[in-house]
């Protein structure tokens, strides 16, 4: 039903924060190991 799809929503927006913050940081440690 509509919660379902709700729930559904929600972690595919809980993941794609997750996936920024993931490249953030992988950006961050690139930066440390290569400066």
């Amino acid at each position: 039903g509509p919660d379902t799809l709700f729930t559904i929503r929600q972690t595919g927006e809980a993941h794609q924060t997750t996936q920024r913050l993931a490249d953030k940081l992988r950006g961050v440690w690139t930066l440390r190991f290569e400066g």
